[in-house]
């Protein structure tokens, strides 16, 4: 609706009770078919949820089990950038920082070879370096949440 993507529907696997950020919380991806794949630059996008679970952006993606994972969890406190590669799914960094419910947030991905950085409303939040994908399309991901939003997404190539 006005170029926004909702997700409506409070879908996830595994115990809402669970607030280790190890563990993998497995909701609803939309993944972007149709794309050439990515390899470095930037995705930005504005997110916002008036929940307060775990959502974010996929990058780097060649299908459902195997891609880079942004998720932002309010209700346990932290996020994670993380690499699910088929069965392994693989922590790289962890913030205790969090979204806010009920506003519109920034996000900015950057990819340049195996270095990665998430920025949250203009500032950094996480980073690591990991080779596992060098490109794939994008996609968005929810676990937990309904009333989630995301619009204005652009990706710019290096």
């Amino acid at each position: 609706k006005d170029g926004t993507i909702s997700q409506l529907s409070n879908i996830f696997l595994g115990s809402a009770t669970e607030a280790n950020s190890e563990v993998e919380r497995y909701g609803t991806l939309r993944i972007y078919q149709d794309a050439i794949p990515f390899t470095d630059g930037q995705m930005e996008l504005e997110m916002r949820s008036d929940d307060d679970d775990s959502f974010g952006a996929i990058f780097r993606c060649q299908d459902e089990k195997h891609h880079y994972l942004f998720s932002s969890d309010r209700q346990r406190n932290f996020s994670v950038l993380a690499v699910k590669n088929g069965d392994e799914y693989r922590v790289l960094a962890t913030s205790d920082r969090a979204y806010q419910p009920g506003k519109w947030h920034r996000l900015k991905i950057t990819m340049d070879g195996a270095n990665l950085q998430i920025d949250l409303d203009e500032q950094r939040l996480l980073e690591a370096s990991d080779s596992t994908f060098s490109s794939g399309t994008i996609g968005l991901h929810s676990w937990g949440s309904d009333k989630v939003q995301f619009r204005n997404i652009r990706l710019k190539a290096q």
